[in-house]
């Protein structure tokens, strides 16, 4: 209880903190970062050499798996960091900050309206900060495994980064400890490795999508300088549901086909029948914190049922044609749309 109110006067405080420092454009990352350490509690890893091998094993085991069952081209080394959920946060901060600065600080801009006072200006630099602070916090305890894909790949180091307090922590309450719970959570971030590098196109698709939501807020707000940051999930109407599907599609597509592979390679794997159930009821919560952001910015509600359907898409074609026509998808027109990930067939059908 004592810890726990300690944890709160941090937080407080750190929220209080931003309003007497230097005004600076955008968001105040040290504070968010702070408030994400504050929100989370740390859990030190213990015999880290042991389990950095173990990983390492792991990946010589199910890399060459994947690649059998996808017809994927094989890659490089991947690199493996098994992290604590500060670390997780400190990288992912990193991630936010860059997108941020690239494609979000005209928004900002325009949503501080510089001509309203200190306080006002403050008041939502603290709001923004605060929240995204706190939601870092948050996913930081759930998040098990992640593929860290940046935006440009010059910076990137291709990582996989594994939470490992949280898999022991989530062995604990579902009582499963020392299954293959790892395995199948490093499946399944390994496929979207996969993805990234055999489908060329993705990453810059992906992060197009969201330049192009960035795009429409903003004109939204040049014509409408009365918008706070409040409404800004509204701007999102009726006249951009094309995008929106288009966005869906990706999700539904890439998180299935990953839940998918992860299924396929879990058949091999001991403890199948005790761990299927685990992930096919999971909940929102285990989603990354870029979807958890998308869907908090323009009010996207991106269900787990939607990922569903794209596990069903990608289990129809491979009982149709096989795993391997997935690879002729070369380009974003060839991604499966909404209506075809509902109808497997339709989509074979136009891809002749």
């Amino acid at each position: 209880m004592q810890k726990e109110q300690k944890s709160k006067t941090y937080l407080l405080s750190n929220i209080a903190l931003n309003f007497f420092l230097p005004e600076q454009e955008g968001i105040n990352w040290n504070i968010a970062t702070a408030l994400a350490f504050d929100s989370s509690p740390n859990i030190q890893l213990k015999d880290r050499d042991y389990i950095i091998g173990f990983y390492k094993q792991a990946l010589s085991i199910i890399e060459p798996r994947i690649q059998d069952i996808t017809a994927f081209r094989a890659l490089g080394p991947t690199k493996i960091v098994v992290c604590d959920r500060h670390t997780w946060i400190i990288n992912t901060t990193d991630f936010i900050k860059e997108l941020f600065d690239e494609i979000f600080m005209p928004i900002w801009r325009l949503l501080e309206k510089p001509q309203s006072s200190r306080f006002a200006r403050k008041t939502s630099q603290t709001l923004i900060t605060s929240e995204l602070g706190l939601l870092l916090g948050f996913i930081s305890q759930k998040v098990l495994g992640q593929y860290d894909v940046r935006l440009h790949p010059k910076q990137t180091d291709d990582a996989l980064f594994i939470v490992e307090p949280n898999i022991m922590a989530r062995e604990k309450t579902l009582g499963v400890e020392n299954s293959p719970l790892r395995l199948w959570i490093l499946a399944h971030e390994l496929t979207h490795r996969f993805q990234f590098h055999n489908y060329k196109w993705l990453r810059e698709y992906y992060f197009g999508l969201i330049k192009e939501v960035a795009q429409i807020v903003r004109k939204k707000l040049e014509q409408n300088q009365n918008i706070t940051l409040g409404t800004l999930s509204m701007l999102i109407d009726k006249e951009n549901r094309e995008l929106l599907a288009k966005i869906q599609s990706m999700m539904s597509f890439i998180e299935g086909h990953a839940d998918y592979i992860m299924h396929k390679i879990g058949l091999l794997l001991p403890d199948y029948d005790k761990l299927k159930p685990i992930f096919e009821h999971r909940s929102s919560d285990d989603t990354t914190f870029v979807k958890r952001l998308f869907e908090k910015f323009i009010g996207l509600d991106i269900k787990i049922n939607q990922y569903k359907r794209g596990f069903a898409f990608v289990r129809e074609i491979d009982d149709l044609q096989g795993l391997s026509v997935l690879n002729k998808i070369d380009s974003p027109e060839k991604l499966p749309t909404a209506a075809e990930i509902i109808s497997p067939q339709e989509w074979l059908k136009r891809m002749g």
